[in-house]
């Protein structure tokens, strides 16, 4: 696919640039909101890239999210002259005006009372006539957008409105992992604690025939990272505290010294982000909690195995390790463990055009855009989602 050189940080693709013409578009029809939904890694950030650099007005992104990483990723791939805001920084925003604001994973911080709904109060945002005076254009962007895009629909369609982002040429995406058997079903690495002393024999039994089950799911990802000629970085996400201790103490009886062992934690002070940016000399499987989520675009070169740990939440799901697997670099034999069923329902969602989100198990209530929290002319009208090649 052609690459648009129209940043100098951060290449443009085709579809990115086709999008963010139709979201520049809006900004000249007078859209105040416009949603664009796009599946992971498909290019959401070079979008944003493209819409910045063409834009007449100033503009500023932002993001609920308080990941450095996403931070330090988007100050890496704007102009100098783009400010970059995330969670902890948005207190320091306080006018608004004259400018179009970049909203990166939307759904974060956006509940009725949090961050992002507090920035728009403050900064005069929620009143419909003063935003148009202020003459600020919100552009909201996201994979799983939750209850945003319910609230959105809700809002009058002169001033609102939804794209659809499609995925360029050469995007690996959920899809084709699942189509090519490279997505498959994770399971509980953990399930039961420890067995105690103590223990009453029926409950000690019990214990032990679960944890029995979570090393036969380790045993089974053993063959799988052993199966890779290429040393490889394998991640795995645990549970916090003395369960994730647990699951890792479990691995290295399953595995003993066929792979190294690296935690990647504030504990340990190693970057997962940039640990798999070397090639490893060895089979290496790299233990993390709660990072590589939502926005982070993680370098796969070096990957051979995501494992991720199972949510109830399909947004979780598809934001989690199944999400950080795609885009235009994946490798051919890189395999990610996620919910299926969770990226199924994604996956019909996305075959809708997005239409079906709301059907989603997602997290958050009310949000931001909540038309209860606006003060508008009182003509709501659902907005229809457009397309964009």
């Amino acid at each position: 696919m052609k690459k648009l050189n129209l940043s100098k940080k951060s290449p443009v693709y085709e579809n990115q640039r086709e999008c963010a013409l139709e979201v520049l578009d809006g900004i000249q029809k007078g859209f105040l909101f416009q949603l664009v939904l796009a599946q992971t890694q498909s290019g959401k950030t070079g979008m944003m890239v493209t819409v910045a650099e063409g834009c007449k007005k100033d503009v500023v992104v932002m993001s609920g999210l308080s990941n450095v990483d996403w931070k330090k990723q988007t100050i890496g791939r704007f102009s100098e002259k783009v400010p970059v805001y995330h969670r902890n920084d948005l207190k320091n925003v306080k006018k608004l005006e004259n400018c179009v604001v970049l909203i990166d994973e939307v759904q974060y911080a956006s509940g009725a009372g949090m961050t992002l709904d507090g920035l728009l109060g403050s900064c005069g945002c929620k009143d419909i006539e003063n935003l148009r005076q202020l003459n600020v254009h919100f552009v909201l962007v996201s994979a799983t957008p939750n209850k945003v895009y319910d609230d959105l629909c809700e809002l009058s369609s002169e001033w609102s409105r939804c794209l659809v982002m499609q995925p360029g040429n050469g995007y690996t995406g959920l899809q084709e992992l699942l189509d090519r058997g490279r997505l498959r079903e994770a399971k509980d690495l953990w399930v039961a604690g420890a067995v105690g002393e103590d223990e009453l024999p029926g409950v000690k039994r019990f214990n032990e025939k679960m944890i029995s089950k979570s090393l036969e799911a380790i045993e089974e990802l053993k063959d799988v990272v052993l199966g890779f000629e290429i040393p490889k970085y394998h991640i795995v996400r645990t549970q916090y505290a003395a369960a994730g201790e647990e699951v890792r103490e479990r691995f290295r009886r399953v595995f003993l010294d066929s792979v190294d062992f690296v935690v990647c934690d504030s504990s340990t002070g190693v970057d997962v982000m940039e640990r798999v940016k070397v090639k490893p000399a060895r089979q290496c499987v790299l233990f993390i909690k709660e990072q590589l989520r939502c926005a982070a675009t993680l370098v796969k070169e070096h990957i051979g195995v995501l494992y991720d740990r199972v949510s109830k939440l399909d947004n979780v799901m598809v934001q989690g390790l199944a999400g950080r697997s795609t885009g235009y670099d994946v490798p051919e034999c890189l395999v990610v463990f996620s919910d299926v069923k969770s990226i199924q329902r994604y996956l019909a969602v996305v075959q809708e055009g997005f239409e079906t989100i709301s059907d989603l198990k997602c997290s958050g209530g009310v949000t931001m855009m909540n038309r209860e929290g606006f003060v508008d002319d009182g003509s709501a009208v659902v907005s229809e989602i457009f397309e964009v090649a």
